[in-house]
Protein backbone atom coordinates (compact mmCIF):
# COMPACT_ATOMS: atom_id res chain seq x y z
CA UNK A 1 0.00 0.00 0.00
CA UNK A 2 1.45 3.59 -0.79
CA UNK A 3 1.45 6.36 1.55
CA UNK A 4 1.48 9.72 0.79
CA UNK A 5 3.74 10.72 -2.32
CA UNK A 6 5.16 7.84 -2.83
CA UNK A 7 5.58 7.39 -6.79
CA UNK A 8 4.64 4.01 -8.16
CA UNK A 9 7.91 2.46 -10.26
CA UNK A 10 7.24 0.60 -13.48
CA UNK A 11 7.69 -2.61 -11.71
CA UNK A 12 4.84 -2.31 -9.54
CA UNK A 13 2.39 -1.46 -12.28
CA UNK A 14 3.77 -4.69 -14.09
CA UNK A 15 3.14 -6.42 -10.52
CA UNK A 16 -0.42 -4.65 -9.82
CA UNK A 17 -1.44 -5.99 -13.78
CA UNK A 18 -0.34 -9.62 -12.91
CA UNK A 19 -1.76 -9.28 -9.60
CA UNK A 20 -5.29 -8.38 -11.36
CA UNK A 21 -5.09 -10.79 -14.60
CA UNK A 22 -4.06 -13.43 -11.80
CA UNK A 23 -7.61 -12.79 -9.90
CA UNK A 24 -9.48 -12.70 -12.98
CA UNK A 25 -8.01 -15.80 -14.34
CA UNK A 26 -8.52 -17.82 -10.42
CA UNK A 27 -12.15 -16.14 -10.70
CA UNK A 28 -12.95 -17.32 -13.66
CA UNK A 29 -12.01 -20.72 -13.29
CA UNK A 30 -13.42 -21.24 -9.76
CA UNK A 31 -16.82 -20.10 -11.55
CA UNK A 32 -16.39 -22.89 -14.20
CA UNK A 33 -15.99 -25.37 -11.33
CA UNK A 34 -18.68 -23.71 -8.81
CA UNK A 35 -16.09 -23.48 -6.04
CA UNK A 36 -16.28 -19.80 -4.07
CA UNK A 37 -12.30 -18.24 -3.96
CA UNK A 38 -12.66 -18.50 0.28
CA UNK A 39 -13.10 -22.19 0.25
CA UNK A 40 -10.12 -22.98 -2.41
CA UNK A 41 -8.32 -20.46 -0.27
CA UNK A 42 -9.01 -22.24 2.79
CA UNK A 43 -8.08 -25.45 0.77
CA UNK A 44 -4.53 -24.56 -0.22
CA UNK A 45 -4.23 -23.33 3.73
CA UNK A 46 -4.89 -26.60 5.19
CA UNK A 47 -2.51 -28.57 2.74
CA UNK A 48 0.03 -26.48 3.38
CA UNK A 49 -0.28 -26.89 6.84
CA UNK A 50 -0.77 -30.28 6.79
CA UNK A 51 2.24 -30.59 4.33
CA UNK A 52 4.78 -28.52 7.09
CA UNK A 53 3.55 -29.88 10.59
CA UNK A 54 6.63 -31.45 10.80
CA UNK A 55 8.97 -28.73 10.52
CA UNK A 56 7.18 -26.66 13.68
Amino acid sequence: MLMGNAKIKKDDHLIIRIEKDLKQDFTLINKQKKTKNSKKVREWIEDYVNKNKEYK
